[in-house]
């Protein structure tokens, strides 16, 4: 039976070397040759770990990711506190439509 992988997850000894930093230049390395461009097509989504807590103090520490068309990491980080604020757009036209709607 063979298999499609679509996400690849990595997850590093904390403080192992440069952590993150080094995965980085192994991932850049790697999605420059060849010979990985196959599997890389394959795969949607990388996620590296560092298996450390996140810490706004210090960004190469906690969870990336990284979609399988760029090299580029991002970070997962916990929000204190959800904001659901819509856009200025949005506000724009909901507040429209409250107009509108009160005078018909």
């Amino acid at each position: 039976m063979a298999c499609l992988y679509l996400v690849n997850i990595e997850v590093k000894q904390p403080l192992a070397g440069q952590g993150i930093k080094d995965e980085r230049d192994r991932h850049i390395k790697r999605y420059k040759n060849p010979a990985n461009k196959i599997f890389y097509n394959l795969t949607q989504i990388w996620i590296f770990s560092d298996n450390l807590p996140y810490d706004e103090n210090n960004p190469h520490q906690g969870a990336f990711y990284s979609a399988s068309y760029s090299p580029i990491f991002q970070r997962f980080v916990e929000a204190d506190k959800l904001d659901i604020t819509p856009p200025q757009k949005i506000i724009k036209i909901t507040d429209r439509l409250k107009k509108f709607k009160k005078r018909s």
